[in-house]
């Protein structure tokens, strides 16, 4: 009797893991069918061999910047914490509410306390900036979000595309050298 009991536990464990897969299985389709097709108003044009698309021409490019809502960061907020920096205005960038229109596009995930963004290019699927950063809950990360994400841009924009951080250290030194003498 207690065998009957244990596998009956079981193929009911199994029975609402399915189930649950299923229904988010099925929520994730329905979203996608609600979801109307990207209207051909707005043809995208895509990047030639000739123009550039390393991160910082994409960064120093962009103008419009979409944030993905997401379950582990409210995207208003964000929106907000990322408005109040004065280089989001120096760089004129304007948030924007549809992806298809977005040059950059901000995704969130979350591990444990960690969450994790990254700022692609919609055109190329290219991630341009990415980074983490640790909080308790989605009001502190969001406030730390928008600092890092900035701080990263800020980064990438000011960096030279011939010079890569190693080049530039060993350069450094080189001059050093030669200045002493």
């Amino acid at each position: 009797m207690k065998r009957v009991v244990e596998v009956c536990g079981w193929l009911a464990a199994v029975l609402i893991f399915a189930l649950a897969g299923l229904s988010v299985l099925g929520a994730q389709n329905a979203g996608r069918q609600t979801q109307s097709p990207p209207s051909q108003t707005r043809a995208r044009q895509a990047r030639t061999e000739t123009e550039d698309a390393s991160p910082v021409a994409v960064l120093r490019a962009a103008r419009k910047i979409h944030v993905r809502p997401g379950r582990h960061v409210d995207a208003k907020y964000l929106e907000y914490k990322l408005q109040k920096h004065a280089e989001f205005r120096d760089w004129g960038l304007v948030v924007v509410e549809e992806e298809r229109a977005a040059d950059l596009v901000i995704k969130i995930d979350k591990t444990m306390l960690n969450y994790i963004f990254s700022v692609v290019d919609p055109h190329t699927s290219a991630v341009v900036v990415g980074g983490k950063v640790v909080a308790i809950n989605k009001q502190l990360a969001a406030e730390y979000l928008g600092t890092e994400i900035i701080k990263k841009m800020r980064q990438v924009r000011a960096s030279s595309d011939n010079t890569s951080p190693r080049r530039k250290k060993k350069a450094d030194a080189e001059d050093d050298e030669w200045s002493e003498s």
